[in-house]
């Protein structure tokens, strides 16, 4: 739960306002998301009659027998779908977990699609809000240090990868945000998750 230091009405105000912010932010990068999946998915028509064209490739007389599997998958790359397109129709067919994953790649170009426009309000907004309390304790730490970064002016981009808080980001996402081994970090979508759970928190303690 957070407190806040003071009821006062600019400082109710500026919960109000990360909440709205952070939400349509969220509302527009899963619109987004939704309309980019439509455009890179195949429909299911379109799945059936990809799929029929490899079966074909088997029966196909025109296909030199004697050829080497190299250059028959060529033929199919060239003739029927490229090599990322059969991927995606296997995929889409495999199982619904896999459609899950695929969104979720989306959902992060999304929010990079939409930085410029939320992260100027976003951080000015961070910047004066106050946040206390016992519970949410790794993303309060996160919270801290951007609003740290963004009063002393400095440019992100260029903090060293170990000196951010990363306890506050879930297992199942943190590879779209962050890779450990290579100690590179996606700093728009950092801020992203950061602000998505600061409102959340607010929303559940509103309260106060």
């Amino acid at each position: 739960m957070f407190y806040l230091p003071s009821l006062s009405t600019y400082a109710r105000q500026s919960w109000n306002d990360v909440i709205y912010t952070a939400n349509q932010y969220k509302n527009d990068v899963v619109r987004q998301a939704e309309v980019l999946l439509l455009i890179h998915s195949l429909s299911p028509d379109e799945q059936k009659t990809a799929l029929a064209k490899l079966i074909r490739v088997y029966t196909d007389k025109s296909v030199n027998e004697n050829q080497t599997f190299k250059s028959i998958k060529k033929f199919v790359y060239s003739t029927i779908l490229p090599a990322e397109k059969i991927d995606q129709v296997a995929n889409e067919l495999d199982n619904q977990e896999q459609q899950k994953i695929v969104q979720t790649q989306y959902t992060w170009q999304a929010v990079d699609e939409f930085a410029n426009t939320y992260r100027p309000l976003l951080r000015a907004l961070l910047k004066v809000l106050v946040l206390d309390g016992p519970q949410h304790k790794a993303a309060q730490k996160a919270y801290h240090f951007l609003q740290d970064i963004f009063k002393r002016e400095q440019s992100i981009s260029k903090i060293p990868f170990n000196e951010f808080p990363l306890a506050f980001i879930n297992t199942k996402i943190r590879n779209f945000i962050y890779e450990a081994d290579n100690h590179t970090i996606k700093t728009d979508r950092y801020e992203y998750e950061c602000y998505q759970q600061i409102a959340n928190y607010l929303m559940e303690d509103h309260s106060f």
